[in-house]
């Protein structure tokens, strides 16, 4: 999208977009980036990413006030949907891009954390609700209401849950995970389902030891998880290059440790 439009000659913009550091068809760009030591200085990313090279100054003077590096993260309110939503309005009122994108992070941080119904979920929405105001009342006074649309769109959704399910773990008890360049056999989660994976893909013996392996393990794990394997996975559509799935019991995460209980 920033391309094809960027590519009109019109103007682009992102705040706190992901993975858009460096994005050459973004006009205006404060990208979501930060470094995950505490001696690494935030502000000093932050002035190597923001595009043009003068908006990181022109948001200080105007929009957000002195920042200091400690305030550059995922964790605080107040920098990653209340300023954010601010800068969004500013850029918007001032610049009008043809096409501008904001990502508000804070109501996903939450529910990670302390799941659907947590207090903290309620103040990461009335801070998102207030970022989304920002960013309506920035479009009317820019007096490009009439010719804007606006989609407010989430990745994915949440449930709470109640077990952790490491599958890795039998593999690796099993002889059949090893860790480095040559790893033979593993699940790879995103906390959902596991899809499965061979390093050799005609290694059908290492196949049915790891289905041995799953269907064996104990009653009280077993009915935390279904096996899929691979005609079902076509019928769904499933990746091709994956030999089988778990698919985990409501309330049932799946991760990738290798290591500890299962």
């Amino acid at each position: 999208m920033f391309d094809a439009v960027h590519a009109t000659g019109r103007v682009t913009a992102a705040v706190d977009w992901p993975v858009t550091v460096g994005a050459a068809s973004i006009d205006f760009n404060f990208p979501d980036y930060w470094g995950f030591d505490a001696r690494t200085d935030n502000i000093a990313l932050m002035r190597s990413a923001v595009r043009p090279s003068g908006l990181w100054d022109e948001l200080e003077a105007n929009v957000l006030g002195k920042v200091f590096s400690e305030e550059i993260n995922s964790d605080d309110l107040l920098r990653t949907d209340e300023n954010a939503g601010r800068i969004a309005a500013y850029i918007i009122m001032k610049y009008k891009p043809a096409f501008t994108t904001f990502h508000i992070t804070e109501t996903d941080h939450a529910q990670h954390d302390h799941g659907r119904e947590g207090y903290e979920v309620r103040t990461a929405v009335a801070a998102a609700d207030r970022a989304v105001g920002s960013v309506l009342e920035a479009v009317r006074r820019a007096g490009i209401k009439d010719s804007t649309a606006i989609l407010i769109c989430g990745d994915h959704g949440f449930t709470d849950i109640h077990a952790a399910l490491e599958p890795n773990v039998w593999l690796a008890q099993a002889g059949l995970f090893q860790k480095g360049q040559h790893w033979r056999s593993r699940f790879m989660s995103a906390s959902g389902a596991a899809l499965f994976y061979l390093e050799d893909k005609k290694d059908l013996k290492t196949l049915g030891e790891v289905l041995k392996v799953m269907r064996s393990v104990p009653e009280k794990y077993r009915h935390l998880f279904r096996i899929l394997e691979r005609p079902e996975l076509d019928r769904l559509g499933v990746d091709s290059s994956a030999a089988l799935a778990l698919a985990p019991a409501l309330g049932v995460a799946v991760g990738n440790a290798s290591e500890g209980r299962c």
